[in-house]
């Protein structure tokens, strides 16, 4: 699984913290070697030597994972030496000079942009991860959306089929819905009416 953005833009702020403190340092380094103008007290300038010694890891990581490559150094042994923090106080030769910390600084630029780019894809993959996920938590949700609408039709017309079952029922009628009940009521109240009316006439 590749970094995330959050990742590579640590190794982006590491990589041009590094770039900043090692550049000033070289400067200076150069800058007395030139005329012997110290830039730094001896505190000062072993204070600033250990901390670049600690960045160096991070940096390290940084350039590793830009995909750019990194400074090392091959020995006629064909010992290869491409520890960043091995390398970035590595002076060779009988005068020795600052090539090789200026080719660290060299390559910088460069691996930041690497990193810069890695960025851009981990953000976009993030991106499409992102749209992918929210494509499947809303079809999810139309899913459960449309089970439930199936559901409630299914009970509307198991209760509009058990209206139509009780109406077709007589014994589920009202009594005085029922056409028996009401013709027999009928007949009786009728029968009575007559009968009263013979009472009256024939007395």
């Amino acid at each position: 699984m590749g970094e995330s953005p959050e990742q590579i833009k640590r190794h982006i702020a590491a990589l041009s913290n590094f770039e900043t403190t090692y550049r000033e340092f070289v400067d200076a380094l150069e800058k007395y070697r030139s005329n012997g103008e110290k830039t730094w007290s001896e505190d000062e300038y072993e204070a600033r030597r250990r901390q670049i010694l600690k960045d160096a890891v991070r940096a390290q990581k940084a350039m590793e994972a830009s995909g750019v490559g990194t400074v090392a150094l091959r020995y006629p042994n064909r010992y290869e030496e491409g520890s960043l923090p091995a390398l970035v106080f590595h002076f060779s030769g009988r005068r020795p000079g600052l090539s090789l910390q200026r080719r660290i600084l060299d390559m910088i630029p460069s691996q930041i942009a690497g990193l810069e780019v890695r960025l851009e894809e981990a953000e976009d993959a993030e991106e499409e991860a992102g749209l992918r996920l929210f494509g499947e938590v809303f079809e999810q949700s139309q899913q459960r959306h449309d089970e439930a609408q199936q559901r409630r039709e299914e009970r509307t017309e198991k209760v509009a089929d058990q209206q139509s079952t009780e109406e077709d029922d007589p014994e589920s009628r009202p009594l005085w819905e029922n056409p028996w009940i009401v013709g027999v009521g009928v007949t009786v109240i009728g029968g009575g009416i007559l009968a009263l009316i013979a009472a009256l006439v024939s007395g």
